[in-house]
């Protein structure tokens, strides 16, 4: 059904209505399918609000990293019309699938790969992907320092994880100079929690 509505700019509200039924209350779960469709149909039908709350399920359900999502993501920001968007989106993907490789191939990543990682989850609002890379750093397989950490605090912070990042924040107290502190103050007013920002100020 989300398929034969996004296929029309006419119908496109209809695709929209099916796959928000089918998250929020018909015990099914969304697939990879159902969300490159519904990306189909936004993108057809200009609308840039629901789309962008297609893109935050994406996220919660752990989908918005697959190649179709995204590839699907990048579409959709394309028929908008915002081509840097688009742009963004595909050199983010890049530069985690870089990554990737780069483990494939037990080459071991440095400070400046993993701060580098670590905005490209940012701005994807990759999660999961964060959470991998903060494991992977606590298994002592890179030295903390005060860029990975702000980076760390960074991340979290823009994935709406505002109490892990002053989790890690607080975790490295010792270690801690101008550039975490400032992605914290940063977080916390990004959050909406301007008294917390004062706090760490």
């Amino acid at each position: 059904m989300i398929k034969a509505h996004s296929m029309s700019n006419h119908s496109y509200r209809d695709s929209v209505a099916v796959f928000k039924l089918l998250t929020r209350d018909s015990g099914f779960f969304p697939n990879r399918y159902s969300f490159v469709f519904a990306f189909g149909a936004c993108g057809n039908g200009l609308c840039v609000r629901e789309g962008e709350q297609v893109f935050l399920h994406a996220v919660k359900v752990g989908l918005d990293c697959n190649v179709f999502v995204v590839n699907a993501l990048i579409g959709m920001f394309g028929k908008w019309g915002d081509v840097e968007d688009a742009r963004k989106v595909g050199c983010f993907m890049e530069a985690l699938d870089l990554f990737h490789k780069m483990l494939q191939s037990e080459v071991k990543p440095n400070e400046y790969t993993m701060v580098s990682t670590l905005a490209a989850c940012s701005k994807l609002v990759a999660l999961d992907q964060g959470n991998w890379i903060h494991v992977y750093i606590r298994r002592g397989e890179i030295k903390m320092n005060d860029r990975l950490l702000a980076s760390l605090i960074d991340m979290y912070a823009k994935c709406g994880e505002i109490e892990s990042a002053s989790s890690v924040f607080c975790e490295h107290k010792v270690k801690r100079k101008v550039w975490p502190w400032n992605a914290m103050i940063g977080g916390f007013a990004m959050h909406g929690k301007p008294e917390e920002a004062i706090n760490v100020f």
